[in-house]
């Protein structure tokens, strides 16, 4: 994702569900196959609030938030199941979520309240990136390898990240569902 470059006094931050191993490291792998171009950026994950700009000075009051709101709820079993994807409005290959994306729905909603409180540039769906922003064959032979994917998980953690000085993702906190 292309996000443009802050001023000294703004951060990017982001919420994500990140996806344990054993599962983690295949889908990691298939992601940096395909040749996404963020696939070494952040492992496998469930973008819960995408990345957007804040003042650095609320990054502690983003954290207490995020963990306020992680502490309120409760965790919760994600069944990945099949593939999706956003053409053509947006370049995405994905894995549906079969079973939990009413909770992940939820935590948005709780999420982008208080400091996060932003309008979304696309409604929000939740799901598993597996191939983005490289072209229509690769997305093609990402969306059939995933097709018939199926795995289940349990969501323990919402996890907070902040885009460092050097353009790399960097972990602010975890927070415990």
């Amino acid at each position: 994702m292309k996000l443009p470059v802050l001023g000294p006094d703004q951060v990017y931050v982001g919420v994500a569900i990140m996806v344990p191993q054993p599962l983690s490291a295949p889908l990691a792998a298939a992601r940096r196959g395909f040749g996404d171009p963020d696939a070494n950026d952040i492992g496998p994950h469930i973008t819960i609030v995408p990345p957007m700009a804040v003042p650095a000075t609320d990054v502690r009051k983003v954290a207490a938030h995020v963990s306020a709101v992680a502490a309120a709820r409760g965790s919760f079993a994600i069944h990945l199941r099949g593939s999706g994807t956003f053409r053509p409005v947006t370049p995405v290959v994905y894995i549906k979520l079969e079973d939990g994306a009413a909770q992940c729905s939820a935590l948005e909603r709780a999420l982008k309240q208080g400091p996060l409180s932003r309008p979304s540039r696309y409604p929000y769906k939740p799901h598993l990136t597996v191939a983005a922003e490289v072209d229509d064959a690769v997305l093609d032979r990402a969306q059939k390898a995933y097709a018939t994917y199926d795995a289940t998980f349990q969501a323990t953690h919402l996890r907070l990240c902040a885009l460092d000085g050097s353009r790399r993702w960097r972990l602010v906190g975890e927070y415990a569902l």
